[in-house]
């Protein structure tokens, strides 16, 4: 019975850690998953003992009238053989079987499914596993998160947290973090499948590069796709070496650094090491040890932020060669957690604008309304092993007192720093112009050491109805009083006009 493939893809039906979408990316992320569904005739078991996950896997059963629940995945088939290789068939640890699964609607299809190789003699019910058959704390964690994510049907939920471990919780190579929420692919900077992106979906949000000799990256991976990654949001970390390639070269270049020489390394005559023997180049720089070459930062730029500097009496050059480049030119290390956005990203929670008075935004404003309320809650998300926030996965109210708020139309028609409010708010009251329009509330925060924040709000201005003018105008006064005297010195005129009878002539016959 051949497996359902559709499209250059095919299904497999994961019952056990694969579950986890973080457990199944790690080797197959062009899985896609497809639903639940049900495998009949089959009991969930486990057997035999696993080292990476130091207590016994998941295994299915035979038997009649029982039934395991698991998700779908749709893989593209290149992938297949990565599967077999994560299940551990080629060390016959794992058979794989294709087996036709119940969708909760009642569909059939076929899928690919793994079994272990080992005999299993006896059933006993799953609450009554002997030791030397149960899962480990954090497997077991692995397989309930799995089901939650994948929505299996929650009696069968309760059914798995009834099964015992072995107590083990403590660290498993799995590639995947639970707490951080990451799942770690490896591959050799030369891989033939390297690839970043596929129909136009990216696979990774974080890039890690630690091939600093690599000349040449393997499959579709090159400096233009990695800088349009990062152009696309994504977040790389490269760590260089005296021997960088050139590769390497060009995509710091393309950043903004110049890294020195091959061969070249940071020395310091005066901060050097006391275990440094030789020429000077293990630095005692922020309580730790460094010892390679340097990197030359664009002054200019105003992206790029030298996280830790050599002091003043430091150079790079390679030892045998003349010196040309020192001080606090020599940009040398980097920080995880900035770069993967753990620490320093900025977000805007809500904005809201109205008039004084009010609470709503109005549909259009007036002119010169009399006030306009502006509102921001800026929150900075601060992920710190001293303060622990993101296990929480908390955002905190930033403080600052140097956000501006301008009102916008081509140029800005107000420029107001906001004032913070005890609730963490930040406001601005203002009158608008005496200038009808489409403006915006713009807030453009840039700040080194922090994601740049950038808002904007749309709204129209018009301008005052006929109703909404004034009557009478003082300064017009003498125009009305000459209007209104010219109209009553045109009624007496016209009124002596018509009125006034002169005398008639005398006939000459008189």
């Amino acid at each position: 019975m051949p497996v359902m493939k559709v499209g250059g893809k095919f299904l497999y039906f994961a019952y056990g850690s694969n579950l986890l979408t973080q457990r199944i990316h790690i080797n197959n992320p062009s899985a896609i998953r497809a639903g639940i569904a049900k495998l009949n005739d089959y009991q969930l078991d486990f057997a035999t003992y696993s080292r990476r996950w130091k207590g016994a896997s998941a295994t299915i059963v035979s038997k009649k009238g029982s039934h395991v629940w698991g998700a779908l995945w749709e893989i593209d088939v290149v992938h297949m053989e990565s599967l077999d290789d994560q299940e551990g068939v080629q060390h016959k640890l794992y058979l794989p079987l294709t087996v036709e699964v119940e969708t909760p609607l009642g569909k059939k299809l076929k899928c690919r499914v793994y079994k272990q190789t080992a005999k299993i003699t006896d059933l006993p019910k799953i609450e009554d596993l002997p030791d030397d058959r149960k899962p480990s704390a954090i497997y077991l964690n692995t397989v309930l998160k799995g089901a939650e994510e994948s929505e299996l049907p929650e009696e069968y939920q309760a059914f798995l947290r009834r099964i015992p471990h072995n107590g083990y919780d403590g660290e498993v190579d799995i590639g995947i973090d639970l707490n951080r929420g990451y799942a770690l692919t490896f591959k050799i900077a030369d891989d033939s499948s390297l690839v970043l992106s596929r129909y136009g979906e990216y696979l990774y949000k974080n890039l890690i590069i630690f091939a600093p000799s690599v000349e040449e990256f393997g499959g579709s991976l090159n400096v233009d796709t990695i800088t349009q990654f990062i152009d696309d949001g994504g977040n790389v970390l490269v760590a260089g070496s005296s021997v960088t390639g050139d590769v390497l070269r060009e995509l710091a270049s393309e950043c903004g650094f110049e890294v020195d020489e091959e061969g070249a390394f940071v020395i310091d005559h005066l901060n050097y090491d006391i275990t440094d023997e030789g020429q000077h180049t293990k630095l005692g720089i922020a309580s730790l040890l460094y010892q390679g070459t340097g990197i030359l930062a664009d002054p200019e730029n105003p992206l790029v932020l030298p996280l830790l500097t050599a002091d003043s009496t430091a150079y790079s050059y390679n030892p045998d060669q003349p010196i040309k480049e020192v001080g606090f030119r020599l940009a040398i290390i980097n920080i995880i957690q900035w770069v993967f956005k753990e620490h320093g990203q900025l977000r805007v929670r809500s904005v809201k604008h109205h008039k004084a008075g009010e609470k709503e935004p109005p549909n259009a404003y007036t002119i010169m309304d009399d006030v306009v309320s502006m509102k921001y809650e800026i929150y900075i998300q601060v992920y710190t092993i001293e303060i622990d926030i993101f296990e929480d996965g908390e955002w905190k109210p930033f403080n600052a007192n140097d956000i501006q708020l301008e009102f916008v139309r081509i140029d800005p028609f107000v420029r107001t720093t906001l004032q913070r409010k005890p609730s963490g708010e930040y406001e601005a009251k203002f009158k608008i112009p005496d200038v009808y329009g489409v403006y915006q509330f713009k807030v453009d925060y840039d700040r080194v050491g922090y994601t740049r924040l950038f808002s904007t709000t749309q709204v129209s201005v018009r301008p005052l109805q006929h109703t909404q003018y004034e009557r009478f105008i003082t300064s017009a006064y003498p125009y009305y009083a000459g209007a209104f005297s010219m109209m009553v010195g045109v009624f007496i005129f016209s009124f002596v006009f018509l009125h006034l009878k002169e005398d008639e002539k005398k006939s000459k016959s008189e």
